[in-house]
């Protein structure tokens, strides 16, 4: 059978077989799907394993980033499967493909990343806080740590575009920025001797969060990680990556997470991961076993967004509200599309991600962030941001130990705390002085 499919002016002819679909009255067997284009193993387990909890069929399919033709078939596939909702990919390419289909359709689309261009799609839901929101909260941060200069280091375009509220502030900062170019070689080192050797101190890092930890380490390597140094870092998942190597180092590092770990939604999502683990037929030696502390946030994200889902089709009527009988070939939509869109953006929640409300555009801009602080005992909590309040710093519990810590005291010479010593002897240094 012949598709014929117009996605962004490119005429498409997708030869497809044809799918017989049957219908399907009740919740249980409502299929969704996800459409993935990373390696992120836990992120599909998560999935499965939720979509299971909440008694949803799913299915998962797998794309190659950059091969539209690819997406497209893939994604006309499992709307004529009948999937009443599709979940991802993360590149952006691959998400207007599918945004773009199920926006035709009028199948809910639900994405859990970060969007440089966000722009109001009648059928897609971005779980993801809203970009410019999320800006806002990192320039908040940056006024309050820092004074005058610092140095923003970012790897691409769309990494430069999340500190956009921050580069607006030049005015009041003295702003340098740096790329970290590799050539794919993950030596960032030159980068961060330009910086040393310049005499900058305070930082914000703008990376994905599986080069963090490279960048944190030559950092260190280079002489970048003393009592003299400051760091923001804006990636969510900071949480997730190993930080026992920089707790003594007296440097400070501070970054933000919407992921609590002692919640008791973030470790029963890590109980039904490690539990689903077994039916995937993963090697013994490969299985991880993850703790709380593990769960990235664009699959705590997806999660929520399927708790999202349920409650926006558990409304529908109960005789028809999982048959879509759809193809990509006509100009005919799921009837229930709209109806489930709308219930969605209405409902609000407490999830993995803390507070789940859409604005009635489908972004997410009312959201709470903690901001954490690396020290000897790990990262504690040391503020919150949320849109209407900004940040509300809070008590900090831990005390930073004093031992074999130098301070540099300045003090006039005022009688009689501070005088010059009468000798008929030249001295020097302290020895000049008395009080």
């Amino acid at each position: 059978m012949e598709y014929i499919f117009n996605y962004h002016k490119m005429h498409i002819i997708l030869l497809l077989p044809i799918i017989v679909v049957f219908a399907k009255s009740n919740l249980e067997d409502c299929l969704i799907g996800l459409v993935q284009d990373d390696d992120d193993l836990i992120k599909k387990i998560a999935f499965s394993a939720k979509a299971e909890e909440i008694g949803l069929e799913s299915e998962i399919i797998s794309v190659t980033p950059f091969h539209s033709y690819n997406t497209l078939a893939e994604t006309c596939h499992m709307i004529e499967s009948g999937v009443v909702a599709l979940f991802g990919p993360q590149t952006e390419e691959n998400s207007q493909i599918v945004e773009t289909v199920c926006n035709h359709k009028d199948i809910p689309h639900i994405e859990s990343r970060w969007n440089v261009n966000p722009k109001t799609v009648l059928s897609t839901i971005n779980m993801y806080p809203h970009g410019p929101t999320l800006s806002k909260a990192f320039a908040d941060l940056v006024a309050l740590k820092y004074d005058q200069t610092f140095t923003i280091f970012y790897e691409d375009n769309e990494s430069l575009a999340r500190v956009t509220e921050i580069l607006k502030r030049e005015r009041e900062f003295s702003i340098f920025i740096r790329q970290l170019e590799t050539n794919g070689t993950r030596n960032y080192r030159p980068t961060l001797k330009e910086a040393r050797n310049a005499g900058h101190t305070h930082f914000v890092i703008d990376c994905h969060i599986d080069h963090l930890s490279d960048i944190l380490q030559q950092a260190q390597q280079v002489g970048l990680m003393t009592s003299n140094h400051f760091y923001i870092v804006t990636n969510l998942d900071l949480q997730t990556i190993d930080l026992e190597p920089y707790k003594y180092s007296e440097s400070n590092i501070t970054g933000f997470r919407m992921i609590d770990p002692e919640a008791e939604a973030t470790n029963r999502l890590a109980r039904i991961i490690n539990k689903k683990q077994k039916d995937f037929e993963i090697d013994p030696s490969e299985m991880q076993s993850i703790e709380a502390h593990n769960i990235r946030v664009e699959t705590a994200l997806m999660v929520d967004g399927l708790t999202l889902l349920k409650m926006g089709l558990k409304d529908l009527p109960k005789a028809d509200r999982c048959v879509t009988k759809l193809t990509c070939n006509d100009e005919v939509g799921w009837g229930h599309g709209s109806s489930a869109i709308n219930s969605m953006k209405m409902s609000s929640f407490d999830g993995v991600t803390g507070l789940v409300k859409l604005d009635p555009e489908g972004f997410r801009t009312e959201f709470n962030l903690d901001i954490v602080e690396l020290n000897e005992t790990g990262l504690n909590k040391i503020a919150t941001w949320n849109i209407t309040h900004g940040l509300n710093v809070e008590k900090v519990a831990y005390q930073y130990s004093l031992e074999n810590v130098s301070f540099t005291v300045i003090t006039t010479l005022t009688e009689p705390y501070g005088m010059l010593t009468e000798s008929y002897e030249s001295l020097t240094g302290n020895a000049r002085y008395e009080g």
